[in-house]
């Protein structure tokens, strides 16, 4: 009984490890644990000057920080944005 409760455990922990991957440093800029917001048309022409940093992705898939969202979509290349400023690379 006591082999059997071992080899449980040993999968389990297994199983819990293998949630654990590594990404070689490698991660998208845009985290998967923020809510992305999806640019769409008709795309703003006028906006606030109130700053708001957001993180938009260009559709050649570069990052630039924008004062707000309003500002992010405004440009044509962004395809969507997250609250924050871009990470320094």
């Amino acid at each position: 009984m006591k082999r059997q409760s071992r080899i449980t455990s040993f999968v389990l922990a297994i199983f819990f490890l293998m949630g654990c991957v590594a990404t070689n440093g490698q991660h998208n800029q845009l985290s998967d644990y923020k809510k992305h917001t999806v640019c769409s048309d008709p795309r703003p022409q006028v906006c606030t000057m109130d700053y708001n940093p957001v993180c938009g992705e260009k559709k050649d898939g570069s990052h630039q920080t924008y004062s707000n969202g309003c500002t992010a979509c405004s440009d044509h290349e962004v395809i969507e944005y997250v609250d924050g400023e871009c990470e320094k690379q």
